[in-house]
C-alpha cells in the first residue's frame, strides 16, 4: 500500500512559527508594562493576549492622590475703631471688661458704626446711647470706668448677670440716668456717695449683691427717687443719717406695714415724701422678709 501520510514540515518553518509566537507575547507584555495591563485568555484557536488599558499601579505612580482640601480659615471681622471718649468706645470697653465673647447675645457689637443695631442698645436721633439693656446676658467681670462717658443714658439695666467688683465712681457722670438696675449680681464694696449726682434717678435696684458699709446719707437727697430696692446686701443704715431720723422712719413705716396702712381712711404722704423715707421702707421690707423685684 502506498504511503499517503503528509511529509513533516520543514524544520525552519517550526522555528519561524515558534519565534513569531514568542515575539508576539513579548511585544504585548512590553506594551502592558508601559501603558496598561494584559490578560491571557485560552480559546479554541489558542492563547489570545488582550490589553485592558492603563494599569492602576502606573496611574497611581504617575498621578499621586491629592489630600482632601482643608476648609478655609474664616478671617475675623475687624472692629470699628471708635474715637476715645465716644459712646462707641464706652460700649467697647464694657464688652471687653465683661467677657463679651461669652455673652448670650452680642449681635451687632463692635462691627458696625450704628450703635442702635447693637443688641440691647437704644440710641437717639443723634446716635447717642439712651438705653442699655443687657439683663440676663451672661456678663461677667467688673464694670469699666468708661461707662461714665454715656452722658445721654437714661436707663442702665444689667441685672441678673455675674458682675463683680465695686461700682466705679465714674457712674456719677451719667447725669441723664433715670433708671439703674444692677440687682442679682456679685457687686461688692460700698455705695459711692458720688451717686448723689444722679439727680434725675427715679429707680434704684441694687438688691441681691454683696454691697457693704454705710449707706451714704447723701442718697437721701435724691428727690426724684421713687423706687429703691437694697435688700440682700450687708449695708448699715442708722449710721448713715443724723441720729434718730432713720430709726423714726423705720418705726413709723413698720406701723404702716403692720396695720394695713394702704387701707387707712387717710394715709396722705405716707411712703411718698422723700428718698430717705423710701429707703427706710425698703429697710422695713428687708427686715420682715418681703421682697419686690424690679419691673
Amino acid at each position: 500500500m502506498p504511503n499517503t501520510s503528509l511529509p513533516p514540515p520543514p524544520t525552519f518553518l517550526w522555528r519561524i512559527s515558534l519565534f513569531g509566537l514568542i515575539s508576539l507575547v513579548l511585544l504585548f507584555a512590553f506594551a502592558a508594562c508601559e501603558d496598561g495591563t494584559i490578560t491571557i485568555e485560552q480559546t479554541d484557536d489558542g492563547a489570545v493576549v488582550r490589553s485592558t488599558g492603563q494599569s492602576t499601579q502606573q496611574s497611581e505612580l504617575s498621578e499621586p492622590r491629592s489630600s482632601s482640601p482643608t476648609e478655609p480659615t474664616a478671617t475675623p471681622r475687624p472692629r470699628i475703631p471708635f474715637p476715645p471718649e465716644s459712646d462707641g468706645a464706652a460700649l467697647t470697653a464694657l464688652f471687653d471688661a465683661t467677657d463679651g465673647e461669652s455673652w448670650q447675645n452680642s449681635d451687632g457689637w463692635l462691627y458696625t458704626e450704628d450703635l442702635g443695631q447693637w443688641h440691647g442698645v437704644t440710641t437717639d436721633a443723634g446716635g447717642r446711647v439712651t438705653e442699655l439693656d443687657l439683663r440676663d446676658n451672661r456678663l461677667s467681670g467688673e464694670l469699666p470706668e468708661e461707662l461714665g462717658i454715656l452722658t445721654s443714658l437714661t436707663e442702665l439695666n444689667l441685672r441678673d448677670n455675674q458682675l463683680s467688683g465695686a461700682l466705679p465712681p465714674e457712674l456719677a457722670g451719667l447725669t441723664s440716668l433715670e433708671e439703674l438696675y444692677l440687682s442679682n449680681n456679685g457687686l461688692t464694696g460700698v455705695l459711692p456717695a458720688s451717686l448723689i449726682a444722679l439727680s434725675g434717678l427715679t429707680d434704684l435696684w441694687l438688691h441681691d449683691n454683696q454691697f457693704s458699709g454705710e449707706l451714704p446719707a447723701e442718697l437721701g437727697n435724691l428727690a426724684a427717687l421713687e423706687r429703691v430696692s437694697l435688700w440682700g446686701n450687708q449695708l448699715s443704715w442708722a449710721e448713715s443719717y443724723p441720729p434718730g431720723i432713720l430709726a423714726d422712719l423705720v418705726a413709723l413705716l413698720a406701723l404702716y406695714e403692720s396695720t394695713g396702712g394702704e387701707n387707712w381712711a387717710d394715709n396722705a404722704n405716707w411712703l411718698t415724701a422723700g428718698a430717705g423715707r423710701r429707703m427706710a421702707r425698703d429697710h422695713c421690707l428687708q427686715r420682715t422678709g418681703h421682697r419686690t423685684g424690679p419691673p
